[in-house]
């Protein structure tokens, strides 16, 4: 079942289960409620947690017809890891359902929403010269530290291959979303006309760096750094920028299915070689291609950002039709390495819900057994949406 909720997850529309009606204990969640409360339509709980807390304190008899939860319409701030084990289960006859209330569109938030009146005219001259001209009209800033979640940036941007196996890590950091499209870190080269990714060629690897776990030696941290070479048309381009501080290049650095992100700590003009701050897994080869992201000095196409992590500020390229008075503007600041953690789980529903905003994954499931999704939402997440 679990494998089947991939497919499912898009195949319904939002109102699928609209005629249903809930059989047995029926239980009431809403952004407005208190988790100390009953849990009925007019004195709702808060959250999937406390709904998950309430439901384990109902005995056999009253869940012999089965469980609902119903969330109402809303954005759910997620706060911590929501756990659910084999106590949480329900039985072949009568199932728990988490599930939407008719017509209501819940969204279980791992997002930070930001008003567009928080994003002001660039002023700084500082900055506003490192930008293309084209663009300087059009570039806004936002203070993290102002809005409470600089402590949420992160390992931003950087992308370790292992990291995608590791559900402890946040994988790329804080991003940014506007009206529910993931923006990406100033790039160049820029993409082309048809949005496809353009690269830099490595012409030879001068110092290898491979920190895959079967590499001998495997490189690790205080090592020395990796180096490769490139050609004079981009050292031309690259020694033209101000400044290469939170500059990061990404790609398939070695291995051609193996994308990593790692930072730039040097050009040598003279030699035409940069120097990265982290190994790739399978060492560095002269096969391998990249870009370069988050440079302050290309922020020149709209939908594209540059995070200055020293200063904690973000400095973003918005398109010119877009009204920042109205703007869904998130930031993804949930880093804890799920959303919700099921182990030993049975016989649960989860029907007609959004899960969105997170820097790691969303649902990690081990030891399930029908455990299904049914007209549900993953998107804007750095990790994975399942790990079953």
């Amino acid at each position: 079942s679990a494998f089947l909720a991939t497919v499912m997850i898009f195949s319904c529309g939002i109102n699928a289960f609209a005629d249903e009606s809930a059989d047995g204990v029926v239980i009431y969640v809403a952004v407005d409620g208190n988790d100390s409360n009953d849990g009925t339509k007019d004195s709702p709980l808060a959250s999937m947690k406390g709904a998950r807390d309430y439901i384990r304190k109902l005995t056999a008899d009253q869940k012999t017809n089965g469980v609902t939860v119903y969330f109402r319409g809303g954005e759910y701030q997620w706060e911590d890891v929501v756990d659910f084990g084999e106590q949480d289960s329900g039985t072949k006859d009568a199932k728990i359902v988490y599930r939407n209330f008719p017509g209501e569109k819940p969204l279980m938030s791992g997002g930070y929403k930001v008003s567009g009146s928080k994003f002001q005219k660039l002023t700084d001259k500082t900055v506003l010269d490192r930008i293309p001209e084209k663009a300087r009209n059009n570039i806004r800033v936002v203070d993290l530290k102002k809005l409470g979640i600089a402590d949420k940036i992160n390992e931003f941007g950087k992308v370790r291959m292992a990291y995608y196996l590791d559900i402890n890590k946040p994988i790329r950091g804080m991003e940014i979303f506007v009206e529910d499209v993931a923006f990406e870190p100033a790039r160049w080269p820029n993409k082309d006309k048809f949005d496809l990714s353009q690269y830099v060629g490595i012409e030879s690897v001068v110092r290898d760096a491979n920190d895959w776990d079967l590499a001998d030696p495997k490189w690790a941290p205080g090592d020395e750094y990796p180096i490769v070479k490139v050609g004079s048309d981009v050292i031309d381009r690259i020694s033209a920028w101000k400044d290469i501080n939170n500059v990061q290049v990404a790609g398939p650095l070695g291995w051609e299915f193996g994308e990593a992100t790692v930072g730039l700590v040097d050009i040598n003009k003279s030699t035409g070689e940069l120097t990265f701050d982290y190994a790739c897994e399978g060492g560095y080869m002269s096969t391998g291609r990249f870009y370069f992201q988050n440079v302050l000095d290309e922020l020149d196409v709209p939908g594209e950002y540059y995070m200055d992590k020293d200063n904690q500020k973000m400095y973003v390229y918005f398109d010119p039709k877009t009204d920042l008075n109205t703007a869904d503007i998130h930031m993804s600041v949930y880093d804890k390495p799920a959303m919700v953690n099921a182990d030993g789980l049975s016989y649960v529903d989860f029907k007609g819900l959004r899960f969105k905003y997170s820097q790691c994954m969303g649902f990690v499931m081990r030891n399930i057994d029908d455990v299904d999704f049914y007209n549900c939402e993953f998107s804007d997440f750095s990790g994975k949406a399942m790990d079953i």
